[in-house]
């Protein structure tokens, strides 16, 4: 039978499972190779299956989280449906030493976002030559990098690792932090001092996906 695959994790994590998945099926453990799958039975005509994507998406993501708040885990996208159990099997052993590596790299980390953004950053204000624009955005990308490594000093110990992403509107700043410091990690965020015009929005805690594999 069709499954459907959540999440990854050490195989000797100790966590308490939710009852039921997607289609009110159970969730179940395949172990491969230092590795556990969690999975449930699906069935593609099922009329839970026929709900609206977003929702069931949704559905999917708060079992995850359940997941998350317990121990490390590789999310798997939804829907991600494998053949059978022997198929998941195999999938671990392929990817055995890449997923055990980054297991190990984020242990009981979990991953906070931080969006800049400002509207000086969209460069539309810039009408000149495209010299010009490209120096602009040069100096903006500058200004964003400051202040996301400023931001990373004052988030301190709350942050085991940080990546910077710049996007259009400023940057989207990945931190590793412990799962037992995220609230201290959000405290420190909001009495950090940065500039007026600069927008800050925080989401969290998710899976550690920034970093699982070194730069």
């Amino acid at each position: 039978m069709a499954v459907l695959a959540y999440c990854i994790t050490d195989a000797e994590a100790q966590i308490d499972v939710p009852k039921q998945g997607l289609q009110g099926k159970k969730i179940e453990g395949i172990v491969e190779s230092g590795l556990r799958c969690y999975i449930s039975n699906y069935t593609a005509d099922d009329p839970a299956s026929k709900q609206p994507v977003r929702e069931a998406a949704l559905a999917f993501n708060r079992i995850l989280q359940t997941f998350l708040r317990q121990t490390a885990i590789i999310p798997l996208r939804y829907p991600t449906v494998l053949a059978d159990a022997n198929e998941v099997s195999s999938f671990l052993r392929d990817h055995a030493g890449e997923y055990r590596d980054g297991l190990s790299r984020i242990r009981d980390g979990v991953q906070m976002e931080i969006r800049l953004s400002s509207p000086a950053w969209s460069g539309s204000g810039v009408e000149n030559s495209g010299a010009q624009y490209l120096r602009a955005r040069q100096a903006h990308y500058r200004r964003v990098n400051q202040i996301a490594e400023e931001l990373y000093k004052a988030v301190g110990l709350a942050a085991k690792s940080h990546k910077i992403r710049q996007v259009a509107e400023g940057a989207r700043c990945f931190f590793l932090v412990d799962r037992a410091a995220v609230d201290q990690f959000v405290g420190n965020v909001r009495s950090a001092k940065l500039p007026a015009d600069v927008g800050v929005r925080v989401s969290g805690p998710w899976p550690a996906t920034e970093f699982l594999k070194e730069d």
